[in-house]
């Protein structure tokens, strides 16, 4: 099986959740003696940014007090077959309901996994 990484790199152009802060990285650079005695380099960065920053996956404890936290999600649930649907015509109109969603019903009842395609993704910083 291929496997497909949907996640949007991380840095300081990425946009992140509204009220939250900018994404914020500083890198760190020194010398001196390495372990070896040798001069070296150490390059260390610290990166500060909310938890809703970027391409992330909210746990259902998230909404939902007594349910699992992110980290009682076994990764082998966020990854396998999946079909896309194309809701783009969406884009910047309502919510999606189930009347978007009808007219795919066969496909969605075939799969475990569903992509839905909104737009967007043309709103993030370049």
């Amino acid at each position: 099986m291929r496997i497909i990484d949907l996640s949007r790199n991380l840095d300081t152009n990425t946009p992140p959740f509204p009220g939250d802060n900018e994404v914020e990285i500083c890198v760190t650079q020194s010398k001196g003696k390495q372990t070896s005695g040798e001069e070296g380099y150490l390059n260390a960065s610290t990166i500060c940014f909310s938890l809703h920053t970027g391409t992330h996956m909210d746990a259902p404890f998230h909404f939902f007090n007594g349910q699992p936290t992110i980290d009682q999600i076994p990764l082998e649930s966020c990854i396998g077959p999946a079909i896309r649907l194309d809701l783009t015509n969406r884009y910047q109109q309502t919510e999606i309901d189930t009347g978007d969603l009808f007219p795919y019903q066969t496909l969605i009842n075939q799969q475990q996994n569903i992509l839905i395609e909104t737009g967007w993704g043309e709103q993030w910083k370049t």
